[in-house]
């Protein structure tokens, strides 16, 4: 009996220690928009929050145009690694909260909160319970973080191609 409650102890401590989560993680960029107006940028960023960010989850939590502040929690469908199969994870979303501060012909882009959310499945061959959990420091660096990447050079190429106008 003592030989089973061991197993059984050692078997739940190495199943936590693969998946453990990532503390409040924060990534953060800053992007410089010399010449555009802080209007533009936050008219930019807004259109990019409710087209690169959209989804049924999307939810704006703060727009606040004279602050210069909007913030957004949506889920995206989660991506997946170079050489991965990916077949398995075309329900799977990534939860993420984005805040983008607009000051001095800059955006500070925000991206926190992140989570792994996958549904439910019941079928012939696979059945599991929906899941919902912050992500590891291992799916931050090699999943989140590259997605990211691209979605602030999105933003980037965006407020880039917005002429610059000259105030007076």
């Amino acid at each position: 009996m003592k030989y089973k409650f061991a197993v059984l102890a050692l078997m739940a401590l190495c199943s936590c220690v693969g998946s453990q989560a990532a503390k409040q993680t924060r990534i953060e960029t800053t992007i410089a928009f010399p010449g555009h107006s802080k209007e533009q940028i936050y008219t930019v960023l807004k259109h990019w929050f409710s087209t690169q960010l959209a989804s049924e989850d999307m939810k704006i939590d703060t727009d606040n145009r004279e602050g210069g502040r909007l913030t957004g929690s949506t889920k995206i469908k989660y991506p997946c690694r170079v050489n991965e199969d990916c077949a398995g994870k075309k329900s799977w979303r990534l939860g993420l909260t984005v805040q983008g501060d607009v000051q001095n012909q800059q955006i500070v882009l925000s991206v926190t909160n992140m989570r792994l959310s996958i549904p439910s499945v019941n079928t012939e061959t696979v059945s599991h319970r929906a899941l919902d959990r912050p992500l590891t420091e291992d799916e931050i660096d090699n999943d989140a973080r590259p997605t990211l990447i691209k979605l602030s050079n999105d933003l980037r190429v965006a407020i880039e191609n917005e002429p610059v106008v000259i105030e007076k």
